[in-house]
């Protein structure tokens, strides 16, 4: 198992391996707590029946390493925050050794339990490439706004896949770890599939521009208490390193 991990590029006119920046911590999170949110707005008529209107979903990633002493990892922490409230977009994974996020290849409807995916679209978010889910992985199955289906779901199955190769895709079967399972809605082609573990594209809500990210207690210990959105990336058929809305710290500059 690796280590709990964030990277990014701090500008979008440098994206190559030389510019690419990671921090790895050398212990297990103090806590990671996922919040699923939602924009909507009802309608009521006067019969009594609803309609409702889906507006922006989200998912609020709460991210705590309490009480570290290393002041390195301080002023990493503080460039990687202030890169966040300029806009810009990170990757955290709990798993370095499980960066993993790909797109179904046709649809999926509830009677199904397996599904074919493309290639690992994340090669790019760390220097150590996870080619394949395996057995036993719980992973995310999830669309994109306004719906933003989501759910849950075990490896039971893999095949088709080269060992080793994030370039292949392969074909999974969702379980409980003893038998498969279907399914639980309707999944266009396209879907995103990742690590359940794995958040590919955090941004920072204008709101938490300016809090107490980073604390400490006079400079003895340190504490991250970093509060981060999760935007499902564009499905644009290629490895983006942008979010929905853009990742643009200094572009034009």
């Amino acid at each position: 198992m690796g280590n709990p991990f964030f990277s990014w590029y701090p500008h979008q006119m440098y994206t190559s391996v030389d510019y690419f920046k990671k921090i790895d911590l050398s212990e297990d999170l103090t806590d990671l707590q996922v919040t699923p949110k939602r924009d909507v707005a009802d309608a009521f008529s006067l019969a009594g029946g609803r309609s409702r209107e889906l507006l922006r979903p989200w998912l609020e990633i709460r991210i705590v390493y309490d009480r570290f002493t290393s002041r390195l990892l301080f002023r990493r922490f503080s460039a990687m925050i202030n890169h966040l409230e300029r806009g810009g977009m990170i990757s955290f994974g709990v798993d370095s050794d499980k960066v993993y996020s790909s797109r179904v290849e046709s649809a999926l409807i509830p009677a199904m339990n397996s599904m074919t995916l493309g290639p690992n679209i994340s090669t790019a978010k760390y220097d150590t490439v996870c080619a394949h889910l395996a057995v036993d992985d719980e992973f995310v199955l999830e669309t994109g706004a306004p719906l933003a289906r989501r759910e849950y779901g075990l490896v039971h199955a893999i095949s088709g896949h080269t060992p080793g190769d994030p370039t292949t895709g392969c074909r999974i079967t969702k379980g409980d770890g003893s038998a498969a399972l279907t399914v639980e809605d309707y999944y266009p082609a396209g879907a995103h599939v990742r690590h359940s573990d794995f958040y590919p594209t955090l941004i920072m809500a204008p709101g938490d521009v300016g809090g107490a990210h980073l604390t400490h207690d006079h400079r003895i210990t340190y504490t991250l208490d970093l509060k981060l959105i999760y935007v499902i990336p564009f499905n644009n058929n290629r490895d983006d390193q942008s979010t929905n809305g853009g990742d643009q710290p200094d572009s034009a500059n």
